[in-house]
């Protein structure tokens, strides 16, 4: 009798890889804030210059205090699997997944909910 085992279906890559993915992700990331941000100054022009000083200085800070530590994260915690075909999902760790899920959700009721006007 022949034995399914759920290892048989798990998708798998290299690690190399897993850093290609990981920067696809973070690209898209960035590139949908970036376009939701930029929609936002569409609606008026006062202000404009203080507007893009405000959000360059915001942007620098989150990527100092936030995103430059946790790409080193990510990065370390790909280089430290120990197998060289892991999970196509493991780029990220469950915490991160958890994170993303609630980001996104929170974001979407945030919207839905109108306490911040939508992007057009």
């Amino acid at each position: 009798m022949y034995k399914i085992d759920i290892d048989d279906f798990t998708p798998r890559l290299h690690k190399k890889y897993l850093f290609f993915i990981a920067a696809l992700l973070w690209t898209f990331a960035g590139i949908m804030l970036f376009v939701r941000g930029l929609s936002l100054f569409t609606h008026s022009i006062h202000y404009f210059g203080l507007r893009i000083v405000v959000c360059l200085l915001a942007g620098s800070v989150f990527y100092l205090l936030m995103f430059a530590k946790l790409s080193v994260k990510h990065t370390q915690r790909i280089m430290d699997l120990k197998m060289d075909k892991p999970c196509l999902f493991s780029f990220f760790g469950i915490r991160s997944y958890l994170v993303m899920i609630v980001m996104i959700t929170a974001g979407i009721t945030v919207r839905k909910l109108g306490i911040v006007a939508p992007a057009n």
